[in-house]
Protein backbone atom coordinates (compact mmCIF):
# COMPACT_ATOMS: atom_id res chain seq x y z
CA UNK A 1 0.00 0.00 0.00
CA UNK A 2 1.30 3.48 -0.78
CA UNK A 3 0.25 6.63 0.93
CA UNK A 4 -0.26 8.43 -2.37
CA UNK A 5 -2.80 5.88 -3.50
CA UNK A 6 -4.67 5.66 -0.23
CA UNK A 7 -4.86 9.22 1.06
CA UNK A 8 -7.60 11.57 -0.05
CA UNK A 9 -10.22 13.99 1.06
CA UNK A 10 -12.89 11.42 1.83
CA UNK A 11 -16.57 12.03 2.19
CA UNK A 12 -18.89 12.74 5.07
CA UNK A 13 -19.95 9.11 5.30
CA UNK A 14 -16.58 7.33 5.25
CA UNK A 15 -15.80 7.73 8.98
CA UNK A 16 -12.61 9.64 8.23
CA UNK A 17 -10.97 6.99 6.05
CA UNK A 18 -10.11 9.55 3.42
CA UNK A 19 -7.91 11.38 5.90
CA UNK A 20 -6.03 8.28 7.08
CA UNK A 21 -3.05 6.58 5.47
CA UNK A 22 -4.04 2.93 5.62
CA UNK A 23 -0.40 1.98 6.21
CA UNK A 24 -1.17 3.14 9.73
CA UNK A 25 -3.38 0.06 10.15
CA UNK A 26 -0.36 -2.19 9.68
CA UNK A 27 1.67 -0.19 12.20
CA UNK A 28 -1.24 -0.06 14.65
CA UNK A 29 -1.60 -3.84 14.54
CA UNK A 30 2.12 -4.31 15.27
CA UNK A 31 2.11 -1.75 18.07
CA UNK A 32 -0.85 -3.42 19.75
CA UNK A 33 0.63 -6.90 19.35
CA UNK A 34 4.10 -5.94 20.59
CA UNK A 35 3.19 -3.14 23.06
CA UNK A 36 6.54 -1.64 22.11
CA UNK A 37 7.67 0.92 19.55
CA UNK A 38 11.05 -0.78 19.21
CA UNK A 39 9.69 -4.29 18.73
CA UNK A 40 6.97 -3.08 16.35
CA UNK A 41 9.65 -1.39 14.25
CA UNK A 42 11.73 -4.57 14.15
CA UNK A 43 8.69 -6.59 13.18
CA UNK A 44 7.90 -4.22 10.30
CA UNK A 45 11.53 -3.46 9.37
CA UNK A 46 10.88 0.21 10.06
CA UNK A 47 13.00 2.71 11.98
CA UNK A 48 11.99 3.69 15.50
CA UNK A 49 11.40 7.36 14.51
CA UNK A 50 9.03 6.21 11.74
CA UNK A 51 7.00 4.04 14.13
CA UNK A 52 7.04 6.77 16.80
CA UNK A 53 5.70 9.25 14.25
CA UNK A 54 2.96 6.83 13.26
CA UNK A 55 2.04 6.33 16.93
CA UNK A 56 1.70 10.09 17.33
CA UNK A 57 -0.71 10.20 14.38
CA UNK A 58 -2.70 7.28 15.75
CA UNK A 59 -2.96 8.91 19.16
CA UNK A 60 -4.28 12.06 17.54
CA UNK A 61 -6.75 10.12 15.41
CA UNK A 62 -8.19 8.13 18.32
CA UNK A 63 -7.77 10.89 20.94
CA UNK A 64 -6.24 8.20 23.14
CA UNK A 65 -2.63 7.45 24.17
CA UNK A 66 -3.04 3.75 23.15
CA UNK A 67 0.27 2.82 24.83
CA UNK A 68 1.06 4.02 28.36
CA UNK A 69 4.55 3.73 29.80
CA UNK A 70 4.83 1.76 33.05
CA UNK A 71 8.46 1.82 34.12
CA UNK A 72 10.46 0.26 31.29
CA UNK A 73 7.45 -1.21 29.51
CA UNK A 74 4.22 -0.08 27.85
CA UNK A 75 0.65 -1.12 28.65
CA UNK A 76 -2.33 -0.99 26.31
CA UNK A 77 -5.15 1.38 27.20
CA UNK A 78 -8.69 -0.08 27.30
CA UNK A 79 -9.33 1.32 23.81
CA UNK A 80 -6.09 -0.21 22.54
CA UNK A 81 -7.08 -3.61 23.96
CA UNK A 82 -10.40 -3.33 22.12
CA UNK A 83 -8.66 -2.33 18.88
CA UNK A 84 -6.29 -5.29 19.19
CA UNK A 85 -9.28 -7.60 18.63
CA UNK A 86 -10.24 -5.75 15.44
CA UNK A 87 -6.98 -5.09 13.59
CA UNK A 88 -6.17 -8.69 12.50
CA UNK A 89 -9.48 -9.09 10.66
CA UNK A 90 -9.20 -5.56 9.24
CA UNK A 91 -5.75 -6.36 7.85
CA UNK A 92 -6.99 -9.64 6.39
CA UNK A 93 -9.89 -7.83 4.70
CA UNK A 94 -7.56 -5.18 3.30
CA UNK A 95 -5.28 -7.88 1.90
CA UNK A 96 -8.30 -9.54 0.27
CA UNK A 97 -9.33 -6.27 -1.37
CA UNK A 98 -5.91 -5.62 -2.87
CA UNK A 99 -4.98 -9.20 -3.71
CA UNK A 100 -6.99 -9.10 -6.92
CA UNK A 101 -8.67 -12.41 -6.13
CA UNK A 102 -5.40 -14.32 -5.81
CA UNK A 103 -5.74 -17.79 -4.31
CA UNK A 104 -4.91 -18.19 -0.63
CA UNK A 105 -2.07 -20.67 -0.11
CA UNK A 106 -1.69 -21.95 3.49
CA UNK A 107 1.93 -22.99 3.06
CA UNK A 108 2.92 -19.46 2.03
CA UNK A 109 0.54 -17.32 4.07
CA UNK A 110 1.54 -15.26 7.12
CA UNK A 111 -2.11 -14.76 8.03
CA UNK A 112 -3.07 -14.36 11.68
CA UNK A 113 -6.30 -16.09 12.74
CA UNK A 114 -8.08 -14.87 15.88
CA UNK A 115 -9.65 -17.75 17.82
CA UNK A 116 -11.91 -16.93 20.76
CA UNK A 117 -12.70 -19.29 23.58
CA UNK A 118 -12.07 -19.99 27.25
CA UNK A 119 -9.26 -21.69 29.13
CA UNK A 120 -10.70 -25.09 28.30
CA UNK A 121 -10.54 -24.23 24.60
CA UNK A 122 -6.91 -23.22 24.79
CA UNK A 123 -5.85 -26.24 26.86
CA UNK A 124 -7.57 -28.79 24.62
CA UNK A 125 -7.89 -27.26 21.14
CA UNK A 126 -4.79 -25.10 20.76
CA UNK A 127 -2.20 -27.91 21.02
CA UNK A 128 -4.00 -30.01 18.38
CA UNK A 129 -4.45 -27.02 16.08
CA UNK A 130 -0.76 -26.12 16.26
CA UNK A 131 0.27 -29.74 15.75
CA UNK A 132 -1.88 -30.13 12.64
CA UNK A 133 -0.73 -26.89 11.01
CA UNK A 134 2.97 -27.02 11.86
CA UNK A 135 3.92 -28.53 8.50
CA UNK A 136 1.06 -27.43 6.25
CA UNK A 137 0.96 -23.75 7.27
CA UNK A 138 4.25 -22.99 9.06
CA UNK A 139 3.98 -19.20 8.78
CA UNK A 140 0.35 -18.92 9.87
CA UNK A 141 -0.14 -17.43 13.33
CA UNK A 142 -3.02 -18.09 15.73
CA UNK A 143 -4.04 -15.54 18.32
CA UNK A 144 -6.02 -17.24 21.09
CA UNK A 145 -8.20 -14.65 22.83
CA UNK A 146 -10.25 -15.28 25.94
CA UNK A 147 -13.98 -14.69 25.59
CA UNK A 148 -16.86 -16.20 27.55
CA UNK A 149 -19.70 -15.30 25.19
CA UNK A 150 -22.97 -16.36 26.77
CA UNK A 151 -25.49 -15.19 24.21
CA UNK A 152 -25.76 -14.99 20.47
CA UNK A 153 -25.59 -11.20 20.26
CA UNK A 154 -22.21 -11.08 22.00
CA UNK A 155 -20.92 -13.82 19.73
CA UNK A 156 -22.10 -11.99 16.60
CA UNK A 157 -20.25 -8.86 17.69
CA UNK A 158 -17.05 -10.78 18.45
CA UNK A 159 -17.10 -12.82 15.23
CA UNK A 160 -17.55 -9.86 12.92
CA UNK A 161 -13.83 -9.25 13.45
CA UNK A 162 -12.59 -12.60 14.79
CA UNK A 163 -12.35 -15.84 12.84
CA UNK A 164 -13.78 -18.46 15.18
CA UNK A 165 -15.28 -19.02 18.61
CA UNK A 166 -15.11 -22.44 20.27
CA UNK A 167 -18.06 -22.75 22.64
CA UNK A 168 -20.52 -25.48 23.68
CA UNK A 169 -24.02 -25.27 22.22
CA UNK A 170 -25.63 -24.69 25.61
CA UNK A 171 -23.80 -21.35 25.96
CA UNK A 172 -25.17 -19.70 22.82
CA UNK A 173 -28.60 -18.88 21.51
CA UNK A 174 -29.69 -18.74 17.88
CA UNK A 175 -28.79 -16.04 15.38
CA UNK A 176 -29.12 -15.86 11.60
CA UNK A 177 -25.63 -14.35 11.50
CA UNK A 178 -23.95 -17.27 13.28
CA UNK A 179 -22.97 -20.57 11.74
CA UNK A 180 -21.47 -23.56 13.51
CA UNK A 181 -19.74 -26.89 13.04
CA UNK A 182 -19.76 -29.56 15.76
CA UNK A 183 -16.24 -30.57 16.82
CA UNK A 184 -16.38 -33.20 19.56
CA UNK A 185 -18.57 -34.44 22.36
CA UNK A 186 -17.38 -34.25 25.97
CA UNK A 187 -18.51 -36.51 28.77
CA UNK A 188 -18.04 -35.62 32.43
CA UNK A 189 -15.82 -36.78 35.28
CA UNK A 190 -15.81 -35.88 38.96
CA UNK A 191 -12.82 -34.66 40.97
CA UNK A 192 -12.22 -35.60 44.59
CA UNK A 193 -9.20 -35.40 46.87
CA UNK A 194 -7.36 -38.62 47.63
CA UNK A 195 -7.68 -37.83 51.33
CA UNK A 196 -11.29 -36.64 51.26
CA UNK A 197 -12.58 -37.94 54.62
CA UNK A 198 -16.13 -38.39 53.32
CA UNK A 199 -15.07 -40.64 50.41
CA UNK A 200 -12.69 -43.00 52.11
CA UNK A 201 -13.96 -46.12 50.36
CA UNK A 202 -13.41 -45.13 46.71
CA UNK A 203 -15.65 -43.37 44.21
CA UNK A 204 -18.41 -40.87 44.83
CA UNK A 205 -21.92 -42.09 45.63
CA UNK A 206 -25.21 -40.24 44.99
CA UNK A 207 -25.48 -38.94 48.55
CA UNK A 208 -22.02 -37.31 48.28
CA UNK A 209 -23.09 -34.90 45.54
CA UNK A 210 -25.79 -33.52 47.83
CA UNK A 211 -23.79 -33.36 51.05
CA UNK A 212 -20.30 -32.30 49.95
CA UNK A 213 -19.33 -28.74 48.94
CA UNK A 214 -18.78 -28.02 45.25
CA UNK A 215 -16.34 -25.95 43.20
CA UNK A 216 -17.82 -24.70 39.90
CA UNK A 217 -16.78 -22.58 36.93
CA UNK A 218 -18.45 -19.94 34.76
CA UNK A 219 -20.89 -18.78 37.39
CA UNK A 220 -22.03 -15.36 36.19
CA UNK A 221 -25.25 -13.46 36.29
CA UNK A 222 -26.28 -14.85 32.89
CA UNK A 223 -24.55 -18.24 32.65
CA UNK A 224 -25.41 -21.17 34.88
CA UNK A 225 -22.28 -23.29 35.51
CA UNK A 226 -22.17 -26.29 33.21
CA UNK A 227 -21.79 -28.58 36.22
CA UNK A 228 -25.12 -27.43 37.68
CA UNK A 229 -26.80 -27.13 34.28
CA UNK A 230 -26.12 -30.79 33.48
CA UNK A 231 -26.82 -32.29 36.88
CA UNK A 232 -29.95 -30.47 38.10
CA UNK A 233 -32.07 -32.41 35.65
CA UNK A 234 -31.22 -35.55 37.62
CA UNK A 235 -32.10 -34.18 41.03
CA UNK A 236 -28.59 -32.98 41.91
CA UNK A 237 -28.44 -29.56 43.51
CA UNK A 238 -24.81 -28.73 44.34
CA UNK A 239 -23.92 -26.70 47.42
CA UNK A 240 -21.49 -24.28 45.81
CA UNK A 241 -18.76 -22.89 48.07
CA UNK A 242 -16.29 -21.65 45.45
CA UNK A 243 -16.60 -20.28 41.94
CA UNK A 244 -13.52 -19.88 39.76
CA UNK A 245 -13.18 -18.52 36.23
CA UNK A 246 -10.42 -21.00 35.39
CA UNK A 247 -11.08 -24.63 34.51
CA UNK A 248 -7.43 -25.50 35.08
CA UNK A 249 -7.55 -24.08 38.61
CA UNK A 250 -10.38 -26.36 39.73
CA UNK A 251 -8.20 -29.39 40.66
CA UNK A 252 -6.08 -27.16 42.90
CA UNK A 253 -9.21 -26.20 44.84
CA UNK A 254 -10.06 -29.88 45.33
CA UNK A 255 -6.67 -31.14 46.58
CA UNK A 256 -6.50 -31.62 50.34
CA UNK A 257 -10.16 -30.76 50.94
CA UNK A 258 -13.63 -32.30 51.17
CA UNK A 259 -14.74 -30.33 48.08
CA UNK A 260 -15.79 -31.97 44.81
CA UNK A 261 -16.18 -30.78 41.21
CA UNK A 262 -17.24 -31.92 37.77
CA UNK A 263 -15.19 -31.18 34.63
CA UNK A 264 -15.16 -32.21 30.97
CA UNK A 265 -13.42 -35.49 30.20
CA UNK A 266 -11.07 -33.66 27.83
CA UNK A 267 -9.57 -31.91 30.89
CA UNK A 268 -9.06 -35.10 32.90
CA UNK A 269 -5.38 -35.33 31.98
CA UNK A 270 -4.78 -31.86 33.46
CA UNK A 271 -6.52 -32.92 36.67
CA UNK A 272 -4.41 -36.09 36.90
CA UNK A 273 -1.31 -33.88 36.90
CA UNK A 274 -2.32 -32.23 40.21
CA UNK A 275 -1.01 -34.25 43.18
CA UNK A 276 -3.63 -35.54 45.58
CA UNK A 277 -6.55 -35.31 43.15
CA UNK A 278 -8.48 -38.30 41.85
CA UNK A 279 -10.75 -38.55 38.79
CA UNK A 280 -13.84 -40.75 39.01
CA UNK A 281 -17.15 -41.19 37.16
CA UNK A 282 -20.14 -39.15 38.33
CA UNK A 283 -22.73 -41.07 40.38
CA UNK A 284 -25.51 -39.85 38.10
CA UNK A 285 -26.15 -39.76 34.36
CA UNK A 286 -24.64 -36.52 33.05
CA UNK A 287 -25.69 -35.24 29.63
CA UNK A 288 -22.70 -35.03 27.23
CA UNK A 289 -21.63 -31.57 26.11
CA UNK A 290 -21.22 -30.83 22.39
CA UNK A 291 -18.37 -28.43 21.61
CA UNK A 292 -18.66 -26.45 18.39
CA UNK A 293 -16.80 -23.95 16.27
CA UNK A 294 -18.83 -20.82 15.52
CA UNK A 295 -18.18 -18.19 12.84
CA UNK A 296 -19.89 -15.19 11.29
CA UNK A 297 -21.85 -15.90 8.10
CA UNK A 298 -19.90 -13.15 6.31
CA UNK A 299 -16.72 -15.29 6.48
CA UNK A 300 -18.28 -18.39 4.92
CA UNK A 301 -16.93 -17.96 1.38
CA UNK A 302 -13.41 -16.80 2.26
CA UNK A 303 -10.77 -19.34 1.24
CA UNK A 304 -8.68 -18.81 4.36
CA UNK A 305 -11.66 -19.31 6.66
CA UNK A 306 -12.74 -22.39 4.72
CA UNK A 307 -9.27 -23.82 5.32
CA UNK A 308 -9.58 -22.95 9.01
CA UNK A 309 -12.88 -24.83 9.27
CA UNK A 310 -11.44 -27.90 7.53
CA UNK A 311 -8.54 -27.81 9.96
CA UNK A 312 -10.86 -27.46 12.95
CA UNK A 313 -12.81 -30.47 11.68
CA UNK A 314 -9.56 -32.45 11.87
CA UNK A 315 -8.92 -31.06 15.35
CA UNK A 316 -12.33 -32.25 16.53
CA UNK A 317 -11.76 -35.72 15.09
CA UNK A 318 -8.36 -35.95 16.79
CA UNK A 319 -9.83 -34.99 20.16
CA UNK A 320 -12.68 -37.48 19.74
CA UNK A 321 -10.17 -40.28 19.01
CA UNK A 322 -8.11 -39.38 22.07
CA UNK A 323 -11.13 -39.33 24.38
CA UNK A 324 -12.56 -42.61 23.09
Amino acid sequence: MTSSSLEGQGSAGDYGLGRVNLNLLLILDSLLAEASVTRAGSRLHMSQPTVSGALAKLRAHFSDPLLIRRGNTYELTPLAMHLSTLTPAALAAARDVFSGGAAWIPAESEREFVIYGDEHTFAVVAPELLRLTRETAPKVNFRFARHSAVDAQEAVSVLRSGDALVMPHSFLGQSDELMFMDLWQDDWVMLIADDNPAVADGDLEPHHVHSLPWVVTHLTRRAIPTSILHSQGFGVYPRVVATVDSSLAVPHLIAGSDRIAIIQTSLAAHAHAVPGVRVCPPPFVATPLTNAMWWHRAHTIREDNQWLRRTFDEVGRAIERRLR
